[in-house]
């Protein structure tokens, strides 16, 4: 069985929960008179310990109105969960103070007893806004009732900041979102649980009431087993997000469908509800996953009573949602959704939390004492994620040879030199390694379509001295059994820019961004933009893992969209050269395309010149990567946007792990490292820190 991986990134869990009403209208405090509003970048903008880059939210949804609190003031905030019922509010509530009482802000919580009262938590959001407050941070099982009171806050010149959400599309204009990504998290557990069924299982689906959250966090599953015809949904229903209807529903659904052999539900709650049921009909044969991380989720899971579990981190979240809104109210935030970290968790990995109450709210039922048989506490590097496991025979456990205390030796071997990304994720490894002490080095060929060069270089490195290799290689075919014999040897290999789960031989560790995920993010927002409408040419990279993943990401999105149609799709050699020729080609015989994707920032920096040269401006055009150039062509309004991948924070967080490999520290896995979807609107606030980046800019950029 693949084990989950246990890594303690600050811990704690529980659940969420939805529920409709109205909000009656009272008068509200006056507002503040509209002056310009604090506009960071968000490139410039370092998020806290442990979350990931802003996201920009959908038009209309960023509010651009000025706050009233002046910078140096004593801040109070109101903590506004949508109820004291849920554990997993507390849990938020508990990291917030924690964060305030480091910070010296005043906060309070207010919030009804039950998650069904929407009319009484709107009516304690009209009474905290003449409280004095600074800001509010909130969590509303109703959207569109809170809207309203959430515009006269704002205008009233009070942040207001979601917790425990990823909606970039809230009904009116909010300071910033902070959550975990709902629907990423559980369609990362919907692939664990369908490998592990062998894609073959009858599926009963307890949804939580009807909105976002339950939209999402089921759409993730859904989404994860759509990928394997056999995963067959039996029946879907939805539940009051808590125990009770979680057990009926459950005991309802299993008594009309006994065929049933798999459960996932949208929060732990209701798991808890459905465990029950399901012990009370002899069920033992059916498998049940939740979502949360509520504690006595957790102790559950440890015990064997259920399998599995998002565990969301609300806890680390409260703190987070804490910091991002004194950093609203100090005018340091640039706006967007920040996301928040999850762990996948099952029986493997849920000591490894129970075994720190200090981070879970409520506190287990019992004393649990971290040992051998957890996995042990992991530290990730600055602005990386907790690691997800990988894929059996993928994850070395040879001993490496390295002794701790050694000064270490460190070979940085990317496919090419003639890719300044790559020279970028080694600037970033210098840095790091300046830091630590730790010697590295280079060792590319030139050209990218050189694979026997790469190889050759490997063959020679491994009896060069080396402690560690981070590699990144075109062909991971061909790179396998060198890697074999690395590893057999006792030398590290960590792969680098990449998430691949699955290599064909075991490696100490991976380091990257989610290439299908950055790319469907951006996919998503792609079709948004243009009415989910368009005609699309799509430029590849060479036939392998990353342009498959890439590429993917894109087409997952649009497959959402019928109207967006893929009207031809070409391989390229990942660079300027062939980029700019397959897009002349591709355009001269499709003249109808209006909308490009492409696997890297080199290809479309190609292809725009191609465009260009056919006079094409009406066609829009996004890659893959945050190339220095590329990024200076957007902010020009040259080529639309990209996914920056942040590769010099890439390289400094793979020579962290890297050398947490080397001292025994990391408990292996994949580090998932940041990204920012970048346009014109945010361009500059990287290119005015050139110190970030490899090359240079062309030029000298100011931040505004």
């Amino acid at each position: 069985m693949k084990r989950f991986l246990a890594v303690l990134i600050a811990l704690t869990f529980i659940l969420s929960a939805c529920t409709p009403a109205a909000a009656p209208a009272t008068e509200a405090p006056a507002p503040v008179e509209e002056t310009s509003a604090p506009a960071a970048s968000s490139g410039a903008y370092t998020p806290p310990e442990g979350a990931m880059a802003p996201v920009p939210l959908d038009e209309g949804s960023q509010s651009t109105k000025p706050v009233a609190f002046k910078p140096g003031a004593k801040a109070r905030i109101a903590y506004m969960p949508p109820a004291t019922e849920f554990n997993y509010y507390m849990a938020i509530g508990e990291g917030i103070k924690a964060k305030a009482a480091e910070l010296g802000v005043e906060t309070f919580m207010l919030a009804p007893e039950s998650g069904a009262d929407i009319a009484g938590q709107m009516k304690m959001i009209q009474d905290v806004m003449v409280q004095g407050v600074d800001a509010i941070i909130l969590s509303t099982h109703d959207e569109k009732a809170a809207a309203p009171l959430v515009q006269q806050a704002v205008d009233a010149g009070i942040a207001v900041v979601l917790v425990n959400s990823d909606i970039k599309s809230f009904p009116t204009g909010v300071n910033g979102v902070v959550g975990y990504g709902q629907r990423n998290g559980t369609y990362a557990l919907g692939k664990y649980i369908a490998e592990k069924v062998g894609g073959k299982a009858n599926v009963g689906v307890l949804e939580g009431q009807p909105g976002w959250h339950s939209t999402e966090r089921i759409g993730g599953f859904l989404d994860a087993f759509k990928e394997y015809p056999d995963m067959k949904i039996i029946t879907s229903a939805p539940t009051a997000w808590n125990v009770e209807t979680g057990n009926k529903v459950m005991m309802d659904m299993m008594q009309a469908h006994p065929e049933i052999d798999l459960v996932v539900a949208a929060n732990d709650y209701i798991a808890i509800g459905a465990a029950q049921a399901l012990k009370s009909l002899g069920r033992t044969d059916v498998l049940l996953y939740g979502n949360d991380g509520d504690t006595t989720g957790l102790e559950q899971i440890y015990a064997g009573d259920w399998e599995g579990t998002v565990n969301t981190t609300p806890f680390v979240m409260g703190k987070i949602v804490l910091e991002v809104t004194m950093d609203v109210l100090n005018g340091a935030f640039p706006g967007g959704w920040v996301e928040t970290p999850t762990v996948n968790t099952d029986k493997d990995n849920a000591l490894g939390f129970l075994c720190h109450p200090e981070n879970l709210y409520p506190k287990p039922a019992k004393e649990y004492t971290c040992d051998q048989a957890a996995a042990p506490a992991y530290t990730v590097p600055e602005g990386a994620m907790a690691p997800v496991p990988l894929d059996e025979g993928s994850q070395s456990t040879k001993p490496v040879a390295f002794k701790p205390g050694a000064k270490a030796k460190i070979a940085y071997m990317p496919p090419a030199t003639e890719f300044n990304y790559y020279m970028a994720i080694g600037e970033g490894i210098k840095a790091a390694a300046a830091n630590a002490g730790v010697e590295v080095f280079m060792l590319a060929p030139e050209s990218g379509a050189d694979i026997a060069g790469q190889m050759k270089m490997i063959q020679d490195v491994m009896v060069q001295g080396v402690d560690a290799i981070i590699l990144s290689t075109h062909d991971e075919k061909a790179a396998a059994p060198l890697v074999q014999q690395a590893v057999d040897a006792g030398i590290a290999v960590v792969l680098v820019n990449s998430d691949i789960k699955s290599f064909p031989t075991g490696v100490n560790g991976v380091v990257g961004y989610g290439q299908r995920n950055g790319t469907y993010a951006l996919g998503k927002y792609i079709a948004e933009k243009v009415g989910g409408k368009a005609n699309v040419g799509v430029l590849e990279g060479q036939p392998g893992w990353h342009s498959t993943e890439r590429i993917g990401g894109f087409l997952d999105a649009f497959k959402e969209y019928p109207d967006m149609k893929i009207i031809t799709s070409a391989p390229t050699a990942w660079n300027v050269e062939t980029g700019n020729k397959v897009m002349m080609d591709m355009m001269q015989a499709h003249p109808e395309i209006d909308l490009v994707v492409a696997a890297n920032d080199y290809i479309a920096i190609g292809a725009a010149q191609a465009l260009k040269s056919l006079g094409r401006t009406d066609v829009l055009l996004y890659g893959n990567d945050g190339d220095t150039t590329g990024l200076e062509q957007i902010y020009a309004g040259d080529w639309e946007g990209t996914v920056n991948t942040t590769p010099f924070v890439m390289g400094k967080i793979v020579l962290e792990v890297t050398m947490d490999v080397l001292n025994g520290k990391f408990p292996g896995g994949w580090v998932e490292t940041p990204t920012v979807n970048t346009d014109k609107d945010n361009a500059l606030g990287f290119l005015c820190h050139p110190e970030n980046l490899y090359p240079k800019p062309s030029k000298e950029y100011k931040c505004e």
